[in-house]
């Protein structure tokens, strides 16, 4: 665990806990703060929104647009 990682916070969508990524950031001293997101699914700052996307998922999300609305909402500003 590094000074860094101890300033770092995350905000987590509830959901996205079983994908083991925010245990693994916690492992690292990342403080995580979970909570239900209208859009995303990881929160790094102000300017930085992450949707998740496994490789199951992605190629369904392109072919019913559900990929480039979840990119629109991830432009407004009231993400969380």
């Amino acid at each position: 665990m590094t000074e860094l990682s101890e300033n770092i916070t995350i905000i987590c969508d509830h959901r996205e806990d079983r994908s083991g990524i925010s245990s693994a950031l916690k492992q690292h001293g990342v403080c995580v703060k979970m909570k239900q997101l209208n859009a995303g699914d990881y929160i790094i700052n102000d300017h930085i929104i992450v949707e998740r996307k496994t490789k199951e998922d992605f190629v369904p999300s392109l072919i019913n647009n559900r990929l480039f609305e979840q990119c629109r909402r991830l432009k407004i500003p009231t993400y969380n």
